[in-house]
């Protein structure tokens, strides 16, 4: 199943389509500035997104356990991906975070198991350390050497520091 949101929706609501297995793709209009928590979580048959150039904002756990997501382009007006956001997206492989990122928070990318491609721009502040446990797949994370690595309270892995490379 294909959903086209409204023109006129300027955010999608927490939980709008939770759960929702029969969501196959998405088409998010421009007038979109953020996708609220668990917006699309669980929607495990979502393949395909189409983001507005407009998005500002991607809440808690939006697109977690999307297990059938590969790719998702983010677009570069985005200023904020929430803590988990994509936890559990086993079949995502690459993702490129946008210029105005300043943070990946605790948990974004867990479990992302295929996660093969990560763009990280040099512009990053910090980088939560558990931002990539279980990305097996996942052998380098590439980051300016004024990044700013955050523990996490409670964090017993530390699954990134032996995947991250200075540029």
């Amino acid at each position: 199943q294909m959903k086209t949101l409204p023109d006129n929706m300027h955010c999608i609501p927490a939980s709008a389509f939770y759960g929702c297995i029969s969501l196959i793709e998405i088409v998010i209009p421009e007038s979109v500035k953020y996708i609220q928590h668990d917006s699309f979580h669980g929607c495990i048959s979502l393949k395909k997104i189409s983001m507005p150039q407009s998005l500002i904002g991607i809440g808690d756990n939006a697109f977690s356990v999307c297990t059938s997501l590969v790719e998702i382009n983010l677009p570069q007006s985005l200023e904020n991906i929430g803590a988990g956001a994509f936890v559990g997206c086993s079949s995502l492989v690459k993702i490129e975070i946008p210029p105005l990122v300043k943070e990946i928070k605790e948990g974004t990318f867990i479990s992302c198991s295929s996660l093969v491609d990560v763009k990280i721009p040099f512009e990053l502040e910090s980088l939560a350390i558990n931002a990539f446990i279980n990305c097996n797949a996942l052998k380098v994370v590439e980051i300016s050497r004024y990044v700013k690595i955050v523990q996490v309270k409670g964090n017993k892995q530390n699954d990134l520091s032996n995947k991250i490379k200075y540029a």
